[in-house]
């Protein structure tokens, strides 16, 4: 009797594991309780009938025909209430299947093995644990490893899905000849390494072929981004064409205008003054931030938004290059800004508006928001994201995707919907270390033994190094060491937030000192505006960066932007020599009798007359439509600088001080014939 239980466990742990594959792997179509419900129901059954049949005196009949009154009406319910197809249904049945033969063959052989030596309770015991061991190892594989591919290939096309229908195939074969050739145990061994061979297979084909899938989807992406690129340039090589014949035409209005003055039209003269401007602005190519990819999408979806009639704003402070992959950022504002311009269509037009910020200006972490019109209610799930399964359009679907997007890179996602508004946001940071953030690893991992044995090569080679050669230990002694601290506080929706160094070594104090001024200020600032400047939401994030750090310099930044309304950046720079321990005013690296100030002024000015005629910059110069008095004439006597890790020296500008807030905080990097009267 206690034998007979044990094998009933057995079999229902197995009859377990298939359930758990069956539903990992099948996604479901109805609410969790109808799907409780008819799983028990049927469950339940199953086990009716084989109770009765035990009942009846036919037990080993009721294990043998298991397949028929178990396995096969719950793989028919859960085909039913699965949202997939038939493709869908029959490959999970088929991972379900090899995992539960798996385990009954490993019961069979262990039987088969040690039933003459090994006889009792003891012995029905232990199968029944190796039982449930197996079970519990063979659900761990599905969920870590089969999972996620399952679930890429079942959403993919046809011809992925037709893949499946061959391990299905194989598996009830097997399962033929398992139950018919249970005396041999040459047979049922054969059998495990054919299961186990197949179940592999099974794996690395999921495996590949999602990779596959995701190749074919970046590949899609990228083409995508690159026919808006295509679009985007064809659209400016116009109006620069128009440009050009709108610039010819010039002299030609000029005399029309003189004309209709002489004759005292100011009517007609206010008429074709606006028929101009019109044809100025059209001719004027829009460019939205200095990246070509990101530009060719905010141009598109910006213009779709005018053709229907919605109010645009709009932030952008994207640089040339990212430390993001550029499929990924497109992307993400692709789904925000379509489904922005989605719900937006649904308003009257009186009503429709979209307000866009996309800021990386800090060079640590890039914030997309979208604030936007909605006429309908939209419910978010718990996870935050909009519920589109009672839909009928696929608004809000794409996020889903973006949020795999945003965790790839460590980010967040926030969507919330009040009084008509839906406020879409995310936030994604860089990589601290430069590296990619991609999510997977490219290589394969290093082996512990080899990361050990390099990890105790180094160890010996510096303690080496110290011992034989002291003036690397000298060097080394001079380097500061630093210990990175942070400082954050706030109430109600203002928040200060602050991440500064605090170095230990020689001549340490006066980069300390400097360090505790600048977050003096950046908090005193934070106060102003909180308290007595702006009423309402205020936030300051506050960082520093290392450029330079070598036997004789130390050169850092410390940077803070400041939110209210709009955002504002500013910085302090400091230089130290190490030999001295002094801060470093721009004066002191240069000769007495050196024109510094005219020198670089004059090289800052060519830069920026470049900028302004090839990338599209405005600063502050003659030539524009800034007055003398804001045009820029030279640096300070203590200009921010510092030098970067090639040793050349930068100029920064605080923002607004040369240029509108569009160009952020200016920077120009030196040549090094300006170093030639250079005392340091």
């Amino acid at each position: 009797m206690f034998s007979f239980a044990i094998t009933i466990f057995s079999e229902a742990v197995v009859f377990a594991l298939y359930i758990f594959v069956c539903l990992t792997l099948m996604k479901p179509r109805f609410s969790l309780g109808v799907r409780v419900l008819v799983y028990g129901l049927t469950i339940l059954c199953s086990c009716g009938a084989v109770t009765a049949l035990t009942l009846l005196g036919s037990g080993m009949a009721a294990f043998t025909l298991l397949p028929l009154i178990a396995y096969l009406p719950f793989s028919i319910c859960a085909f039913i209430l699965s949202d997939g197809s038939i493709f869908e249904a029959a490959a999970a049945c088929s991972v379900g299947t090899l995992a539960a033969l798996i385990v009954k063959l490993v019961k069979k052989i262990l039987r088969g093995l040690f039933s003459k030596s090994l006889s009792g309770a003891a012995f029905d015991t232990a199968i029944a644990l190796t039982v449930l061991v197996l079970a519990a190892g063979a659900a761990f594989v599905v969920f870590r490893y089969i999972r996620k591919p399952f679930g890429i290939c079942a959403n993919s096309d046809v011809k992925n899905r037709l893949l499946v229908i061959i391990p299905a195939a194989v598996v009830f074969l097997m399962i033929f000849i398992n139950f018919n050739s249970t005396s041999s145990a040459a047979v049922i061994i054969m059998t495990l390494i054919i299961a186990v061979s197949f179940f592999v297979i099974v794996s690395r084909l999921f495996a590949y072929s999602a990779r596959i899938i995701k190749a074919d989807e970046n590949e899609k992406r990228l083409f995508e981004s690159l026919n808006l690129q295509r679009k985007n340039f064809e659209q400016l090589s116009q109006n620069v064409y128009a440009g050009r014949l709108y610039r010819h035409d010039m002299r030609h209005h000029l005399k029309v205008l003189s004309g209709m003055a002489q004759q005292n039209n100011s009517v007609e003269i206010l008429e074709y003054i606006e028929n101009l401007s019109e044809t100025a602005e059209l001719c004027t190519p829009e460019m939205f931030c200095k990246n070509p990819a990101v530009n060719a999408v905010l141009s598109e979806y910006i213009n779709r938004a005018k053709n229907i009639g919605c109010h645009t704003e709009h932030k952008i402070f994207i640089p040339e290059n990212l430390p993001f992959e550029l499929p990924d950022v497109c992307i993400i504002l692709s789904n925000a800004l379509d489904n922005a311009l989605n719900a937006c269509k649904k308003c009257t037009e009186d009503k429709r508006y979209m307000d866009l910020l996309a800021d990386f200006s800090d060079d640590r972490k890039m914030k997309i928001s979208v604030r936007n019109s909605c006429a309908d209610i939209v419910e978010l799930d718990a996870e935050g994201l909009p519920v589109v399964g009672t839909r009928t359009d696929c608004h809000g679907i794409g996020l889903r995707g973006v949020k795999n997007i945003v965790e790839k890179y460590n980010g967040f996602i926030c969507c919330s919907y009040e009084n008509g508004e839906f406020l879409f946001c995310t936030e994604i940071f860089r990589d601290p270390n430069g590296g990619s953030q991609s999510g997977e690893n490219n290589g394969q991992k290093p082996k512990r033994a080899k990361a050990l044995s390099a990890v105790l090569t180094s160890l010996i080679c510096v303690i080496g190094l110290l011992n034989f050669s002291p003036t690397t230990a000298s060097a080394l002694s001079e380097i500061l060491s630093v210990n990175i601290k942070t400082l954050s506080y706030g109430w109600g929706d203002n928040s200060f937030n602050a991440e500064y160094p605090e170095f230990s070594g020689d001549n340490s104090d006066k980069l300390n000192q400097a360090a505790r001024d600048f977050i003096a200020e950046a908090r005193e600032l934070f106060r102003q505006y909180a308290l007595q400047k702006y009423e309402g939401y205020v936030a300051e994030d506050a960082g520093y960066r290392i450029y330079m750090d070598n036997r004789t310099y130390l050169s850092a930044r410390f940077y803070a932007t400041i939110n209210a309304g709009g955002s504002t950046d500013y910085s302090r720079c400091v230089t130290i020599d190490k030999r001295s321990g002094d801060v470093l005013a721009l004066s002191d690296l240069f000769s007495e009798d050196y024109d510094y100030i005219g020198e670089i002024s004059a090289a800052v000015l060519k830069q920026m007359e470049f900028r302004v005629q090839y990338m599209d910059a405005r600063y502050f110069i003659p030539g524009g439509i800034w007055s003398d008095d804001e045009c820029f004439k030279e640096i300070s006597p203590d200009q921010q600088f510092y030098l970067n890790p090639d040793g050349k020296l930068v100029i920064v500008f605080d923002e607004y001080t040369v240029a509108p807030g569009s160009e952020g905080a200016p920077e120009f990097v030196m040549t090094d014939e300006i170093f030639r009267y250079n005392v340091h």
